[in-house]
Parts: C-alpha cells; structure tokens; sequence
C-alpha cells in the first residue's frame, strides 16, 4: 500500500471512529466526548467540525480519495 493509500486509510477509519460518539438521536458529537484538552479546544474552537454531516461528508471524500489510489 502506498503512504497515501495507507493515510487514507487510516483517516477514513479515525473518521467511522468519530461517527460512532454521535448519539443516534443527535446531530453532532456532544461535547462530553472530548477528554483530552486538545480534543477538547478543537472541539470549541470549531464545533461545527463535529457535525454527523459533516463527518459523513469527510468520510465520503476518503472513501473517493482512496478509490483513485
């Protein structure tokens, strides 16, 4: 596998890690998910990023992404 095959491999898993700490009844990662301090400062920084549209979004890009490689 080739080092941008493998990265976007590894993102595209980090990104079905994150979908999973969307409630089922909720839009976006709540904010009790994060535990580290910079998860946590990402998190406030931009919340938006944690969007269940916005990760599938990103998880559709990878997916595209490593298609083509």
């Amino acid at each position: 596998m080739t080092g941008r095959r493998l990265r976007a491999s590894l993102f595209a898993t980090a990104v079905e890690e994150t979908l999973k700490f969307v409630p089922p009844e909720g839009d976006r990662v709540p904010a009790a998910a994060f535990t580290s301090l910079d998860g946590r400062a990402m998190y406030d920084g931009e919340p938006g990023r944690f969007s269940r549209i916005r990760i599938a979004a990103i998880r559709v890009h990878y997916a595209e992404q490593f298609a083509r490689w």
